[in-house]
């Protein structure tokens, strides 16, 4: 099914709830169909990359419906206890299509962005990235009547950069980030739009709330 998620003879499958007798998830990652309309037979199913690199599967509750899930989501329902009805599935390894369940854990939102191997590659990624005075002309010159991308305004006002605070919908702070540029790579929110929210030029920016720290 995935690069992680091989057909293996020690899996161990469960039902997914909701579709009881129609699929199974396995420990691995793998989601089979079960024996049923014309098949007599179990199937792996496929399964597809999302935009974001996550795997997916389409579950068919019947014959005229087609639902997409997301495999971590449901090897986790599955297999991992949630008592404390936390909303996300974090990949501890990082490796999207890395859905065994020795893989994954449950968490809120701010363990999510904050997992540690994903703020060191970004880190790494961002060391030795800057703008001399040349480029930021050339950049200027050519971009003359146009709106800059959100990256390169954010790069452009780094050195100005103030502690920014992701709130939720209650106004309750979740994290602080050092700057709107960090905010905008460790979430993947639009930076603009963070800075709009702060500017109370809108409400809000990748579902939360933003102001200066």
């Amino acid at each position: 099914m995935t690069a992680r998620g091989l057909r293996n003879n020690n899996d161990e499958w469960r039902d997914i709830p909701g579709y009881e007798g129609l699929y199974q998830v396995s420990s691995v990652g793998n989601v089979k169909s079960l024996p049923k309309y014309r098949s007599k037979t179990d199937r792996i199913l496929k399964g597809y990359i999302d935009k974001d690199g996550y795997v997916k599967v389409r579950l068919c509750p019947n014959q005229k419906e087609r639902k997409s899930y997301f495999v971590h989501r449901l090897v986790a329902i599955a297999f991992i206890n949630n008592d404390e009805c936390l909303p996300e599935v974090d990949h501890l390894n990082t490796i999207k299509n890395d859905n065994r369940v020795e893989n994954l854990k449950w968490c809120n939102h701010k363990l999510n962005v904050n997992n540690k191997i994903t703020l060191k590659k970004k880190s790494e990624s961002r060391k030795g990235v800057k703008f001399s005075p040349e480029t930021i002309r050339k950049m200027s010159d050519a971009k003359k009547g146009k709106k800059l991308h959100p990256d390169v305004l954010a790069q452009l006002v780094e050195r100005n950069k103030k502690p920014v605070a992701m709130l939720d919908y209650e106004g309750n702070t979740i994290t602080v980030f050092k700057s709107i540029k960090e905010a905008g790579v460790i979430t993947g929110v639009n930076p603009k739009r963070i800075s709009d929210v702060c500017l109370n030029k809108r409400n809000r920016a990748g579902g939360y709330k933003w102001k200066r720290a």
